[in-house]
């Protein structure tokens, strides 16, 4: 299947697409709860193919696409092409690339952030 012989960068862009169209941004905190599930859950669908991704998302979570997301969809791929993001989710902060959880962990996190502000 095609989708074994991408990159890691390419399924991540792949597999966030297919998310961004089936969240309903007009329900801010659905879309947190839903995202927090989904990013927890990660290891068990990121090597899914598109079929296997939607099925999830309408069965699992009861969404369907959101045509008004394409474009959303689509800046959202432009712009972690532009930054070169390898992996999702991935902090940047003034400018430093963070890839959470694998280089750094909630606490390590929360500091990083504080010293930014700071």
């Amino acid at each position: 299947m095609w989708l074994n012989t991408m990159t890691n960068r390419a399924k991540c862009f792949y597999t966030a697409h297919w998310r961004t169209l089936f969240l309903d941004y007009k329900d801010p905190e659905r879309v947190y709860a839903l995202m927090k599930d989904l990013f927890a859950k990660q290891s068990q669908w990121s090597e899914s193919d598109s079929h296997s991704i939607k099925k999830m998302l309408t069965e699992e979570y009861g969404l369907q696409e959101q045509p008004d997301n394409i474009d959303l969809s689509l800046s959202i791929i432009a712009e972690a092409i532009k930054r070169r993001v390898k992996m999702v989710p991935t902090v940047f902060i003034n400018g430093k690339e963070i890839q959470y959880p694998d280089e750094i962990d909630a606490n390590g996190l929360i500091k990083e952030v504080e010293q930014a502000l700071a």
